[in-house]
């Protein structure tokens, strides 16, 4: 006969693991549920950051495609302005070469002076030695026509040097050396002591943006104006380099500069 105490005890056992079983699959099953909302609740913020993030998205791209379109119309004001400026350029130029044709016509009614003929003095004709033309002719190359045109300036030969800077300028004003040639230009007339001239080329040195030379230029139409006696000109010149330019290497020579305008 078998123990009944041992049976009893085997269902006791069994009762007691099958109560704790219970228990934890319940525990187990309320953590699923938990982490099944917090998973639900992490999905909704996904997507809510998803679709903040392609709002602004867009949003940059409408700022972006703005901005491009701003850039593009500032740049078509610029070109506008550089060749506004450069028509008035041309036409200063052309009527100051006018004005100044006008007055070296004599005046129409003044009575011409009687030339009192004296008699021919015999004198040796001696002719002068002709100087050999310098060649300025185009080489095709942007470069070297612009080098030769420097030495040309360094020998002491600004209307050659001149003529190659100016052809330079009409052959292409889009080429990388062109606010060079522009500004070299200007050299030129001012080496021929041509200041009006001088100063109209250099004038046409802020046409090219950015331009290394702009500076440059910007002293030498304040020295423009110095040399023709306009000292408030010159004045307001060199202030303006001053201040548009204050780490240019021609700060200290403007400010000596100012200090000998009366």
């Amino acid at each position: 006969m078998r123990n009944p105490i041992l049976i009893i005890s085997i269902f006791c056992l069994m009762f007691a693991l099958s109560g704790c079983s219970s228990r934890q699959v319940k525990a187990l099953e309320e953590q699923m549920d938990r982490e099944k909302v917090e998973n639900e609740m992490l999905t909704q913020e996904v997507d809510s950051l998803r679709a903040l993030l392609i709002k602004k998205e867009a949003q940059v791209a409408n700022l972006r495609e703005g901005l491009t379109n701003k850039n593009a119309v500032i740049e078509e004001q610029e070109q506008s302005m550089n060749e506004l400026r450069l028509e008035y350029l041309e036409l200063k130029t052309s009527l100051e070469g006018d004005a100044t044709g006008m007055a070296q016509e004599e005046p129409a009614g003044q009575p011409a002076v009687q030339e009192v003929k004296k008699p021919p003095v015999q004198v040796q004709s001696v002719t002068p030695p002709v100087p050999k033309p310098v060649q300025v002719s185009s080489s095709g190359d942007y470069q070297t026509d612009y080098r030769r045109g420097y030495d040309l300036f360094n020998e002491g030969k600004y209307n050659d040097a001149g003529t190659v800077f100016n052809s330079l300028i009409q052959r292409n004003r889009d080429h990388d050396l062109a606010d060079n040639a522009q500004f070299w230009l200007g050299e030129c007339h001012y080496a021929l002591k041509q200041y009006e001239s001088a100063l109209a080329e250099f004038e046409k040195v802020f046409i090219y943006p950015n331009s290394n030379k702009s500076d440059a230029a910007q002293f030498k139409i304040g020295l423009c104006w110095y040399n023709m006696g306009r000292y408030p000109e010159a004045k307001e010149q060199l202030i303006r380099l001053l201040s548009n330019y204050p780490g240019s290497e021609y700060v200290p020579r403007s400010r000596d500069l100012l200090d000998k305008i009366p």
